[in-house]
């Protein structure tokens, strides 16, 4: 981003993680590597119309939005076949190997579990059981 002439900040997607702690974002903690010190601004880069302007805007309701849409994984134990794959592809190891009980507090909803489990025990499932409701009303709208 520095090299586009862009902080965190400026980007919604990279602000929230900061905000969340997720990843690394301080430069005097990321090595550079190559032959500079630390990036250079790419000259004549432009940024596309449809960005707008570098200030910080408000992106509250949108963050909003997104929790309220929030889906995590639960595994259903009636399907599961206890392979241990989702154990496995947990890359923050938030699923307890016996139970499959998943913290909810370690997990990073990358959807690992989801995506690899071959049984589809691992559901995804809506927090919100409003937004739920939502969302099938209007998926049926649109077949």
């Amino acid at each position: 981003m520095k090299m586009i002439g862009l902080e965190v900040c400026d980007v919604p997607i990279y602000d929230a993680a900061r905000e969340r702690k997720l990843g690394e974002y301080d430069m005097a903690n990321i090595q550079v590597a190559g032959d500079y010190d630390s990036p250079p601004r790419l000259s004549g880069f432009k940024l596309p119309k449809s960005y707008g302007s570098n200030k910080k805007q408000n992106y509250g309701s949108l963050v909003k939005v997104i929790d309220f849409l929030r889906a995590r994984p639960r595994i259903d134990r009636k399907l599961c076949k206890n392979c241990n794959m989702c154990v496995e592809s947990c890359p923050v190891q938030a699923i307890e190997k016996q139970s499959k009980a998943i913290d909810y507090k370690a997990c990073i909803e990358c959807m690992c579990c989801h995506e690899l489990c071959m049984h589809k025990a691992v559901k995804l499932q809506k927090d919100n059981p409003v937004a739920g409701v939502m969302i099938k009303l209007m998926g049926s709208k649109y077949k």
